[in-house]
């Protein structure tokens, strides 16, 4: 396939975030998006899951050492203030550059509420790093996909231990892996700390576990074996029973969280006690394997089950092509996948290599993480305006981590189409418009290159100031789809 120099523009804009202001699109844009195909590359972070587990253990303890001595900690709460003061400006979630001040600090002398507010920021600090490394990179294929796998592997921010737990799983399990075997993925996200808390499997055991044995008041929990099935891998209509999210949660009983004071090593962890014991059967399939490998045996196979590399064809093509995605495209996706047993970069350079992925046409509507981080490029922004990245996502309904559900945000013009949605784009619009410093025609053809209608172009054109004319660009038809 010969690819004419306007198809620069559909990499940009289709499989990345847009171009930045006078940014030079790529003289040969499959090669271009086939380079960024690797783990995503992220400034170095001392906020860890590990890091996130040791501060809420310590703010546990912290809180019940208060409820026994309520006069013991005003001390503590002073303390706490001047800190708060003096690290202010280091944690406003707009600051990467001061991003190696917002370190790990001594928390010894603080309270269980500073304690909590520190957590806070630590985890807001890691989600808007994300967003701002989207907007001052040159190449934003790999974010785009970090985020695509990050929602569809969904946790939400419902406890504080969320709060500190959910950033850091898109940093430690998805984005080291998007070039990778989805198995290996797989693994990485179900082991990790965040996802078996967000759906309780740390609780799950065995009902003939010698744990429940003891304790008649637990038993299985199937939530993360449902949505390893339902989500993750096969798809709703992926052929499994009901038995078989049963039989899947018995052989992940046991995959727990280590935590607490008598802990070596907080994080992913094999409680053996809680496992159910004996063979399990998997969609036909018997595992025999011990311990947690006998869950990991499962996973493998469901990384490369047709249904899986189906349904996560279909997905992937939803997300980048169209709300609904050429047939023939999502087939040789999905051909690719079994062949290359779940092989993600194999697959997504049939996606970047088939005709049907490079149609003139724009079939996506922009979701407010897209808009956003798209607006902020094509304007020379390096930050998102205040009040900042992640409460401005909020105000346009797309909050990080804030989905409520596994199944993540919705990914098509129907869900971020409304009147009131689009109202509240049209402020935030002018809202950036009003603070960006570019010339509008030269921020548009950055941007969108020659897919501007005479329309646009002749509104822009006629408007009154520069910030009437940067708004008008950005809730253009040609720039609320890619």
């Amino acid at each position: 396939m010969t690819i004419k120099t306007d198809f620069s523009h559909i990499a940009l804009d289709r499989f990345g975030y847009g171009a930045r202001f006078k940014q030079n699109p790529p003289a040969n844009p499959q090669a271009w998006l086939k380079a960024q195909i690797k783990p995503a590359d992220y400034p170095p972070t001392e906020w860890t899951s590990t890091a996130a587990l040791e501060a809420l253990h310590d703010f546990k303890k912290k809180r019940k050492n208060e409820k026994d001595n309520p006069k013991k900690n005003k001390k503590s709460q002073k303390n706490m203030m001047s800190m708060q003061d003096n690290r202010q400006d280091s944690l406003q979630d707009n600051n990467q550059d001061n991003a190696k001040k917002n370190s790990m600090v001594n928390m010894s002398d603080v309270d269980s509420n500073g304690l909590r507010k520190y957590i806070n920021r630590q985890a807001q600090s890691l989600t808007n790093g994300a967003i701002i490394k989207s907007i001052r990179a040159d190449e934003t294929f790999q974010y785009r996909l970090v985020d695509f796998f990050s929602n569809h592997f969904s946790v939400s921010m419902n406890s504080i231990n969320l709060r500190a737990m959910a950033p850091t799983l898109e940093r430690e399990a998805i984005a080291p892996n998007i070039d990778t075997y989805f198995s290996k993925m797989l693994v990485d996200v179900e082991t990790h700390p965040a996802m078996i808390i967000y759906l309780n499997n740390e609780r799950s055991s065995g009902p003939n576990s010698p744990f429940v044995k003891k304790r008649k008041n637990r038993g299985l929990n199937e939530n993360l074996a449902r949505e390893i099935l339902e989500l993750h891998t096969l798809g709703v209509q992926g052929g499994y029973s009901q038995n078989d999210v049963i039989e899947l949660a018995k052989a992940i009983t046991g995959w727990s969280v280590a935590k607490g004071k008598r802990v070596k090593k907080h994080g992913f962890v094999f409680n053996k006690g809680m496992h159910e014991p004996g063979t399990r059967t998997v969609l036909g399939k018997k595992y025999a394997q011990k311990d947690h490998q006998q869950g990991i045996h499962i996973l493998k196979d469901l990384s490369v089950h047709p249904s899986t590399a189906a349904f996560m064809s279909q997905k992937i093509a939803q997300h980048f092509i169209a709300d609904q995605p050429p047939k023939a495209l999502v087939d040789d996706m999905a051909k690719a996948w079994i062949n290359s047993s779940g092989h993600l970069k194999t697959v997504l350079n049939v996606l970047i290599d088939h005709p049907l992925s490079w149609q003139p046409q724009k079939q996506k509507f922009k979701t407010p993480r897209d808009f956003v981080i798209s607006a902020c490029r094509a304007c020379g922004k390096k930050n998102v305006p205040k009040p900042g990245a992640s409460t401005t996502l909020k105000l346009l309904g797309q909050t990080p981590f804030g989905a409520g559900s596994p199944a993540g945000y919705g990914d098509t013009f129907d869900d971020w189409s409304g009147a009131e949605a689009l109202i509240t784009r049209i402020e935030w619009a002018e809202h950036l418009s009003a603070s960006a410093k570019v010339n509008p025609v030269k921020a548009m053809q950055t941007a969108l290159g020659k897919h501007v209608s005479d329309n646009t172009l002749m509104a822009i054109k006629r408007a009154e100031s520069r910030e009437q004319g940067l708004a008008l660009m950005l809730m253009s038809p040609e720039f609320l789809r890619r």
